[in-house]
């Protein structure tokens, strides 16, 4: 772990490096739970009345546990430190590569449609089910929709996958009886655009699955294990759904 005193000689370092002692400013350092945001403070300009020469100098976060230096742009330093802890719970949840994809498709540490999600739901308690009975958004279902809803993946394997709201309306047919077979809601948070297509449906534990014309698939006991999953490819290795509810 590094301590303070040892982030601010490295912050001096960063930030003065060689200079003379007649020309070194100095560091700032603003203290949070996964390291420290530091940066060179402006000196106070000669003449008040006139613009700075510079507008804020560049971000540094030093990481607690690694000591790393990674460079930010010159935001306010709390948002800095935000961001900074954002982006290691994102890598704490997904691969690099497979941050890499979900960037690519729009997704980010906090994102937040909820509202898109809510004007769907009213969209989708009009629609017919094949029991009659309305579509029920657990909290599971309702998380992830939240943070995904609406994105299309350009998965690195062979399909690419959309969560709702899509184009597509949900197939109710896929994964009929999957609830009952897994004693268990299941909600439909997209489609896996293959053969068919596949529906993704989540149930009450957060575990997800794809419902093919050829029968329902685990898929992963977490959505980020899912998402993971159908990044990276699964071509036929996901387990099947058995009648007895085991996969």
């Amino acid at each position: 772990m590094v301590t303070r005193d040892e982030a601010v000689a490295r912050a001096d370092a960063w930030v003065n490096g060689d200079a003379a002692p007649a020309d070194r400013i100095e560091v700032g350092v603003f203290d949070f739970e996964d390291g420290y945001v530091v940066w060179g403070v402006d000196p106070e300009p000669a003449d008040t009345t006139r613009p700075p020469e510079t507008v804020g100098s560049a971000r540094g976060v030093i990481d607690r546990e690694s000591g790393e230096l990674s460079i930010w742009p010159p935001l306010p330093v709390p948002v800095v430190a935000a961001q900074y802890s954002a982006k290691r719970q994102a890598q704490a949840r997904f691969p690099e590569d497979v941050l890499e994809v979900l960037r690519a498709a729009g997704w980010r540490p906090g994102r937040d449609v909820s509202g898109d999600v809510a004007r769907w739901m009213e969209h989708a308690r009009t629609l017919e089910t094949d029991s009659g009975e309305p579509l029920l958004l657990f909290p599971a279902a309702r998380t992830a929709l939240d943070e995904f809803g609406g994105l299309r993946i350009e998965a690195t394997g062979k399909y690419p996958f959309s969560f709702h709201p899509t184009d597509h309306e949900p197939d109710y047919e896929l994964y009929e009886g999957l609830a009952e077979i897994l004693g268990k809601q299941v909600f439909p948070i997209g489609v896996r655009h293959d053969d068919g297509p596949s529906e993704l449906t989540i149930d009450t534990d957060g575990r997800v699955f794809a419902s093919h014309w050829s029968g329902s698939y685990f898929v992963g006991p977490t959505l980020d294990a899912a998402i993971t999953t159908l990044v990276r490819g699964v071509g036929n290795t996901l387990p099947q759904v058995m009648a007895d509810g085991t996969f």
